[in-house]
């Protein structure tokens, strides 16, 4: 406890009076009995005026009771630090904070801006897109990426006789391009196109996991993922194309990521949505949907020294997870009956060999 002159407001005058400070606030105490609280005032109800050498501080906001407090005092800094930290105004205290603040800030702008790229633009942007102008955009995308890739033109029309045999049950037209590369990948574009390796043709052993690989990357066609990709990952520039109509800014801006799609990643839910659908076209072709699971074994297989961006079963969800949902779902038709094609073998061995 400190002694201070203590004014009441009331009386002319002052009086010497003990001064006690905790974490709550100030209480004024009878210099003869300690125990008679005079006044109690929370340090946020303060109001501090600094005078030369002592410190004014008003107890309440009537300003009629006030302390003096000389600079001298032992506890003049403390109790000028205790009240100055409790009547900071919210924007000081930030401020007191600021570079942790705006880092939060930003931390939450940027992770607000991708979640609204990654989720929303797509979705509210491919509305305004149709399968026509979708298919007028995989061309273009198609123009773009095989412009610098060798092709093999014999396998192309091979596996073009091949897709035609499969009823993929799709409104667009599928159009497939082998690149002569060691690479084992496949990916499909937007409105149809499908761009396959000859890397990863040479790793199949039979023409059921090749229906498997047209089969999914078709379904990747149907259900729009990889326009929904693309406008993700070009979605400022997309929106102010949407928003004004503008198709051929629409289209420049993915063109310009043409190349994107070749290592994509795509989202677990996605991929495991094309591996179910796929497995249905199988059944709808009336094979049997274990060559999905075998297909993915197969590449396991082979992608073991390759890099992760040029696999075809890089993309989420795992491998592993993605062999076991295949076998999952094959197992439920164990007990059907399944008899090869011998106009997919005959083209597939025309392909292979």
């Amino acid at each position: 406890m400190h002694n201070v002159d203590y004014f009441d407001g009331v009386n002319p005058g002052n009086q010497l009076v003990s001064l006690y400070c905790n974490e709550l606030g100030v209480s004024i105490l009878s210099l003869n009995d300690p125990s008679q609280v005079i006044a109690f005032s929370k340090y946020a109800n303060c109001n501090l005026y600094i005078m030369h050498q002592k410190m004014v501080v008003y107890l309440n906001k009537k300003s009629n009771q006030f302390i003096i407090v000389y600079a001298d005092s032992s506890f003049y800094y403390t109790l000028k630090t205790n009240i100055e930290k409790a009547t900071l105004p919210w924007y000081k205290k930030m401020m007191k904070f600021k570079t942790a603040w705006l880092l939060s800030i930003l931390i939450g702008f940027i992770v607000a801006i991708y979640l609204i790229a990654v989720y929303l633009i797509p979705i509210f942007a491919i509305q305004f897109i149709s399968k026509k102008n979708e298919i007028a955009i995989g061309d273009k995308l198609n123009a773009a990426f095989v412009s610098e890739q060798k092709i093999d033109q014999q396998r192309t029309k091979w596996i073009n006789a091949f897709s035609k045999e499969l009823h993929l049950n799709t409104s667009y037209p599928i159009k497939i391009k082998v690149i002569e590369a060691k690479e084992v990948n496949a990916f499909a574009l937007p409105g149809g196109f499908i761009i396959v390796y000859s890397g990863i043709l040479e790793n199949m052993h039979s023409s059921e996991e090749l229906a498997a690989l047209l089969s999914h990357e078709t379904a990747h066609v149907n259900l729009r993922h990889s326009l929904k990709s693309m406008l993700g990952s070009t979605a400022a520039g997309l929106l102010i194309s949407m928003v004004l109509s503008d198709a051929s800014g629409t289209i420049g801006a993915l063109v310009e990521n043409a190349d994107f799609l070749r290592t994509m990643h795509y989202s677990r839910q996605l991929e495991r949505a094309a591996d179910e659908e796929g497995m249905k076209i199988l059944l709808r072709n009336q094979i049997n949907p274990m060559a999905m699971h075998q297909l993915m074994i197969d590449l396991k297989e082979s992608n073991k020294e390759l890099p992760a961006s040029m696999a075809f079963l890089s993309s989420h969800p795992t491998t592993d997870e993605r062999i076991n949902n295949a076998k999952a779902f094959a197992k439920r038709y164990k007990d059907q009956t399944f008899s090869s094609k011998q106009s997919l073998d005959s083209i597939w061995l025309q392909l292979k060999y």
